[in-house]
């Protein structure tokens, strides 16, 4: 690629600019949406111009994307850890954040449900979850038995699936990482959004990186 270009840069820079009393907020890919408000309020929109004898195509694509994140990004592992040599019946996948957004613990519409049924459709049985900002009565009530330290979620794990960037993973270290995951193991960015030097960092310790709207 001749323009190491990173769409989050790109991002984070529109986002300076001002609009209006504001400024610019153009919303960072991710793994998929949850939370009760914009998985239904887009339909809202359709339905009322669907009254009007519109019918918007926006809502529609913009809801069918999003639902259709979490089969992609499972999808995507699977394939990165096949292309590895790493069967699927063999795979420990850690995934670090069950609730739907950063910092918050609210499991509605969480899409990382979907991931893990979807992985787990496609024969993986060792899936480890942590996330310190949700019980583990509310996991279970999702079908899901969390491991409370991070550090026993990722130990020998062949892909780690950052799904929250919970402040509590701000710790979590490149040497962490490369210390307890399986050599040559996959980071999943799906919502950390690592810097260039922590994923030249990982590269450098034999780890893979792929991230979601990034190479």
């Amino acid at each position: 690629m001749p323009y190491p270009i990173d769409v989050l840069e790109v991002i984070g820079g529109a986002n300076t600019l001002k609009k209006g009393q504001h400024y610019t907020n153009i919303l960072t890919p991710s793994n998929g949406v949850g939370g009760y408000c914009l998985t239904k309020d887009p339909w809202f929109v359709w339905s009322i111009a669907k009254g009007h004898g519109v019918d918007l195509l926006t809502p529609q694509t913009s809801r069918a994307i999003n639902d259709s994140m979490p089969a992609y990004v499972a999808d995507r592992v699977l394939a990165k850890l096949a292309g590895v040599g790493v069967q699927t019946a063999d795979a420990k996948i850690a995934i670090l954040g069950l609730a739907f957004k950063t910092n918050s613990g609210d499991l509605r519409f969480t899409p990382v449900e979907p991931f893990i049924q979807a992985i787990r459709a496609a024969g993986v049985t060792r899936i480890a979850v942590c996330d310190p900002l949700v019980t583990r009565d509310e996991a279970a009530h999702i079908g899901v038995d969390l491991t409370i330290d991070w550090r026993e979620t990722l130990r020998g794990a062949h892909c780690a699936a950052f799904f929250a960037g919970h402040d509590a993973f701000k710790q979590i270290t490149v040497d962490d990482l490369a210390a307890l995951l399986a050599p040559g193991a996959l980071v999943y960015d799906g919502r950390m959004y690592f810097s260039r030097q922590d994923i030249t960092a990982m590269k450098a310790c034999g780890l893979t990186y792929q991230g979601v709207g990034r190479k």
